[in-house]
C-alpha cells in the first residue's frame, strides 16, 4: 500500500511543478500547443505505464512523465475554456458569465457518476468477488484485465481522441485573436 502512496506522489508532484511553471511555458508555447502537448504526453505516459506494470522504476518514471503531461493540459484548460465563451460573446454579443465554470463543474460531476457505474460493471463481467480477498485467494485474472482496461487502456484511447479533435478542430484561439487584432 505504502507503494501505491509514493507513486501517485510522483504523479502529482511532477504535475504541481510543471503548473507553477505554466506561465512562463504558456507565453513560449500558446494555449493550444501546450494543451495538445499535455494530451500527447499523457497518452505517451499510459501506454508506457501499461507495458511496465511488472517494473517499479519504469512504473515510476511513466507517472512522472504523466505528471508532466497533466500539468501541461490541465493548467490551461480554464484558459481555453475562457478563449471559446469569450470567441462566442464576441461574435454573439451575450456573454454567457459562469458558464463555464457551471460546464466544467457539471462534466466532473456526471464524469465521476458515469465512470463508477462503468467500472462496477466491468468488475461485475469480470466475476470480481471481494469473499476471495477476504480469503486471501487471487481474483481471476479477466478482474485484472478489466481493472487494466479501466485505468489504463481506455483512458489513453480517449485521450488520444480527445487530441485528435482538438488538434484537427479548435481554432478558437486563432479567431479570438483575430478579432481582438481587428478592433
Amino acid at each position: 500500500a505504502s507503494k501505491v502512496g509514493w507513486l501517485n506522489s510522483l504523479n502529482m508532484g511532477a504535475s504541481l511543478v510543471i503548473q507553477l511553471l505554466t506561465p512562463f511555458l504558456m507565453k513560449k508555447l500558446g494555449m493550444k500547443k501546450m494543451f495538445a502537448t499535455g494530451l500527447a504526453i499523457t497518452a505517451a505516459s499510459f501506454l508506457g505505464f501499461g507495458l511496465s506494470i511488472s517494473s517499479i522504476p519504469a512504473m515510476s518514471l511513466f507517472l512522472i512523465t504523466g505528471g508532466i503531461g497533466n500539468g501541461f493540459f490541465r493548467s490551461v484548460l480554464s484558459g481555453l475554456f475562457a478563449v471559446i465563451i469569450t470567441d462566442v460573446a464576441s461574435r454573439t454579443g451575450h456573454l454567457r458569465a459562469g458558464i463555464g465554470n457551471a460546464g466544467m463543474s457539471t462534466a466532473n460531476k456526471f464524469g465521476q457518476g458515469i465512470g463508477s457505474v462503468i467500472f462496477g460493471l466491468s468488475l461485475s463481467a469480470a466475476e470480481f468477488n471481494a469473499a476471495l480477498d477476504t480469503k486471501g485467494l487471487a481474483q481471476p485474472k479477466a478482474v485484472s484485465g478489466a481493472i487494466s482496461a479501466m485505468y489504463i487502456w481506455i483512458p489513453m484511447a480517449l485521450i488520444i481522441v480527445a487530441f485528435l479533435i482538438f488538434v484537427l478542430f479548435f481554432d478558437r484561439e486563432k479567431r479570438l485573436f483575430q478579432v481582438d487584432n481587428a478592433v
